[in-house]
């Protein structure tokens, strides 16, 4: 007995003294990575965003607003139709060609000027085509299959781009302040309408639950709350979305809600292209190549299931890292796409685009 209450004593003197030691390595020698400016992305959001009883959130029309991230800066413009667009657009036609892109803060243009979006740039490499950019910061699948019903056909598009952010399938899955889609039969309905939450202060998507548990030991413990960070740098790697597993009921919704968005495109005489925008996970970083591809493959594999466009962003940006610092597509910091990221992403569609003749009948009438 003596034996073992000696080890025992000698057990947790080593624990004391392993964690005294690694809270005095952190303190002096360690910094831990800054968080995303989570408090600034709210304050832009409450300003350029307000309550939609349908959709959670909208933009507030006819407003501009500063968003500063780090050094840098970016405007955002807001014209009277609720988009981020330096004009306003007639639900006539009047051009020979004409894309509605939905999509989240990647397609919104986070952290960069209007001209620097991948929307604007595909416009000005295709002849003869208008692009109207509907992406709104944080919107899930379901809220962007709502807006294009609500608002996005009204300008009789041919073609509907969909940028769909790889790690947003769990949005789909949240009815606190967004709408909640079940299977109705053959179609999709709102069981949670009106919203009753207008909080736009969780409108921008964040780690806020990690950053919770990070920021408690924080205050107790450096180095727990340095062990937990890479527990999760770590964990996060090798399978970052799990999600994807085929019987995942946020795969399974995700599913249904791209085909009703395929169905409404074919309905209102529209093609439908669903872009795969790839956290920067999957392609930057020592643990990239190890890092499950699931996600991408289900989608591919979806697409081609399904007869739908499924344009798979990440050998794109997985080719330019492996001969460039791909730092070099984000902001510092921030993890959204700078110019060079939407540059590349870009001429990627136009490439899809043409190689797939998605607006040959438009421009032929």
């Amino acid at each position: 007995m003596k034996n073992f209450l000696s080890f025992f004593v000698k057990i947790v003197f080593s624990i004391l003294i392993f964690f005294a030691g690694g809270e005095l390595l952190v303190r002096f020698f360690y910094k831990p990575k800054p968080p995303l400016s989570i408090p600034e992305n709210r304050r832009t959001a409450k300003l350029k965003d307000e309550y939609d009883p349908l959709l959670g959130w909208r933009h507030r029309p006819n407003v501009r607003v500063m968003h500063y991230i780090g050094n840098d800066s970016a405007e955002y413009k807001i014209n009277a139709q609720g988009t981020r667009n330096a004009h306003e657009y007639s639900y006539e036609r009047n051009s020979n060609a004409r894309i509605v892109i939905v999509g989240d803060s990647f397609t919104f243009g986070h952290g960069v000027s209007e001209n620097d979006r991948y929307s604007n740039m595909l416009e000005s490499m295709l002849d003869s085509t208008e692009i109207i950019n509907m992406g709104v910061s944080g919107y899930g699948t379901a809220q962007q299959l709502l807006y294009l019903k609500t608002e996005g056909f009204n300008y009789q598009p041919d073609l509907v781009i969909v940028g769909l952010f790889i790690t947003n399938i769990g949005r789909n899955l949240d009815s606190i302040n967004r709408p909640f889609l079940q299977s109705n039969g053959d179609s999709l309905i709102v069981t949670n309408f009106p919203i009753t939450r207008p909080d736009s202060s969780l409108t921008v998507s964040d780690d806020a639950g990690e950053n919770r548990v990070i920021g408690f030991w924080q205050k107790h413990s450096r180095f727990i709350a340095f062990l937990v960070e890479k527990f999760n740098y770590i964990s996060r790697r090798f399978d970052p979305l799990p999600e994807y597993d085929s019987q995942h009921e946020g795969w399974q919704l995700l599913r249904k809600i791209l085909l009703e968005i395929k169905r409404q495109c074919e309905k209102h005489g529209a093609k439908t292209l669903v872009v795969i925008i790839p956290h920067h996970t999957y392609y930057g970083g020592s643990f990239a190549q190890w890092t499950n591809q699931r996600p991408f493959d289900q989608l591919e594999k979806f697409g081609i299931e399904n007869n739908l466009d499924v344009l798979n962003l990440l050998p794109v940006f997985k080719d330019y890292a492996k001969t460039n610092d791909w730092n070099n597509l984000v902001i510092k910091g921030d993890g959204h796409w700078n110019r060079n990221g939407h540059h590349l992403a870009a001429v990627a569609i136009k490439n899809y685009i043409d190689t797939h003749q998605l607006l040959t009948k438009r421009r032929s009438e």
